[in-house]
């Protein structure tokens, strides 16, 4: 989907909630701020869209499972060693 034409709306329960802060996040058990988070999502301008994209796409391309898996690992060095 072209960024232009997309909005993210994003459960505050999943692990890329803490990452992704241009996304819409909701409580999924929460019918009525769904709605209200997915109505302002289709409301959004061409260009509000375009900019959150943007930024969440950086983000993801930025941590990756690979980069993830090397902090994982680094950390997990270094509490082996710390103690």
């Amino acid at each position: 989907c072209p960024p232009e034409k997309a909005a993210l709306v994003l459960s505050l329960f999943t692990g890329a909630s803490r990452e992704l802060e241009e996304a819409l996040l909701v409580n999924p058990y929460d019918r009525v701020a769904c709605a209200e988070a997915m109505e302002k999502a289709l409301s959004f301008p061409e260009e509000e869209r375009r900019r959150r994209n943007e930024k969440m796409r950086s983000v993801v391309a930025r941590n990756n499972i690979f980069r993830w898996a090397g902090r994982t690992l680094t950390d997990l060095f270094r509490m082996e060693f710390a103690e």
